[in-house]
């Protein structure tokens, strides 16, 4: 099990512009890799009534790691533990987690988002570009993940996208967000 405080920037770009990013960071989506997020919450949505997101995220089908994030300061505590196929199928059918907070939660699957991802340390951090696959929607994504603030994340993306000419640009909302409360 490891824990971290997640600070990371997040904008939604268009797919010229996803396209420029690649090559101008030499950062091609072909050569990462590709993991699905199956999120879970209660059928009256408990977790996300206290803010809170649960995920088991597959790795290139072979590598299994439950997720939890909660609110801190600037970011996200974020827990994650690895698990393996048969903890994520018995996930699946018995909706249960065996974690604190969790107790008596009866948990079900709200959706699911694959993603195309490929990452790099830049400048003080380390960026990703993301393509994702949800709801037969593809959106393109950039985070810039920090251990600084929030404000020197943006600040550091907004200029790479000055200074290469990307002007169509939005803060996007959590994956999770994007997946299961925006249909």
């Amino acid at each position: 099990m490891s824990k971290n405080i997640e600070i990371e920037a997040k904008y939604m770009v268009n797919e010229a512009d996803f396209l420029k990013l690649q090559k101008a960071l030499d950062l091609y989506i072909k050569d990462g890799f590709v993991q699905t997020n199956d999120y879970f919450d209660t059928k009256d949505k408990k977790l996300h009534q206290k803010k809170w997101m649960l995920r088991v995220r597959t790795i290139n089908n072979s590598r299994y790691e439950l997720t939890v994030k909660k609110p801190y300061g600037d970011g996200k505590e974020e827990t994650n533990i690895d698990i393996d196929l048969k903890e994520y199928e018995r996930i699946q059918k018995e909706g249960t987690v065996s974690l604190e907070g969790f107790e008596g939660l009866v948990l079900e699957s709200e959706g699911k988002l694959t993603t195309h991802r490929n990452s790099k340390p830049y400048k003080d951090g380390e960026i990703f570009l993301d393509e994702n696959h949800y709801n037969g929607i593809i959106d393109y994504e950039v985070e810039y993940e920090v251990r600084t603030s929030l404000e020197e994340a943006q600040r550091v993306i907004e200029e790479l996208f000055k200074d290469l000419g990307i002007k169509d640009y939005k803060v996007s909302d959590s994956k999770h967000k994007r997946c299961c409360y925006n249909k």
